[in-house]
């Protein structure tokens, strides 16, 4: 999922990349009342790309965070399932709480 998410956010970067080309162009070659309601326009889909944007890196930051906890929890397991596949018993009863 997260692959997906992140291929989608650089294309949207990309997007705004090419539009803010697209409105200096714009800017500098066309000066009609059409030309400043659609670069208002267009402002406005910035800002709220803007929005998006800081809340997809808040959203990436947890993702990560999320998977990073996994990942200990996994090797965590692992190391207790390869403590009771190698008779190390004393590791788990310390983990347990159990014989001293």
């Amino acid at each position: 999922m997260k692959g997906t998410v992140d291929e989608q956010f650089n294309a949207m970067k990309a997007i705004d990349a090419n539009i803010e080309k697209s409105i200096q162009e714009l800017r500098q070659n066309f000066q009609a009342t059409s030309s400043t309601i659609f670069q208002q326009k267009i402002a406005d889909w910035q800002t709220k790309y803007n929005e998006l944007a800081g809340k997809y890196d808040i959203f990436h930051s947890q993702l990560e965070q999320g998977e990073r906890g996994i990942n200990s929890g996994q090797e965590h397991s692992n190391t207790i399932a390869t403590g009771i596949g190698n008779g190390a018993g004393s590791y788990i009863e310390g983990v347990l709480g159990g014989k001293k």
